[in-house]
């Protein structure tokens, strides 16, 4: 089972691999399709301001959540973590995992900053990227009867 993805060009920037995800956010009843940024050099998956704001997430309602603060290609930034669950469709079935979600403090922030899909989630993947072959692949190592991606 494969997760494909894509490469979206960044003019004047090299083509960047993305994926789709269903992100959950259960103690809000919060289900939507984000686009992420493949990215290995972050530690989590981080939802940016543009998606942020297009989920309506309740930032109010995490200010007693854990904080972290991230120091990235970003500037330094504030995230509240929150439960949550990445889901691929992936045709005639469907992927999934539970994790701590990484939700910006600042909505104000620059949208242009995609959402992240960083280690905790690709660590359990065989990640694969060739641009000039066209392949984003991430292939789960482990994946039990019910389609949960499973931590390495």
């Amino acid at each position: 089972m494969v997760i494909s993805g894509f490469y979206e060009p960044l003019p004047p920037a090299i083509p960047s691999p993305y994926v789709y995800a269903y992100v959950a956010l259960p103690r809000f009843g919060i289900l939507r399709r984000v686009e992420f940024l493949i990215d290995s050099g972050s530690t989590g998956v981080m939802l940016h301001s543009a998606d942020v704001r297009d989920m309506n997430i309740p930032l109010e309602l995490l200010r007693a959540n854990a904080v972290r603060r991230s120091i990235g290609i970003g500037g330094v930034r504030r995230y509240y973590s929150e439960p949550g669950t990445l889901s691929f469709d992936i045709g005639s079935a469907n992927l999934w995992c539970d994790l701590d979600l990484h939700i910006i403090d600042d909505t104000a922030a620059p949208s242009r900053i995609p959402s992240l899909l960083g280690r905790d989630f690709l660590n359990r993947c065989d990640v694969r990227l060739n641009y000039h072959a066209g392949i984003v692949s991430l292939t789960p190592v482990s994946v039990n009867d019910y389609g949960e991606i499973a931590r390495p």
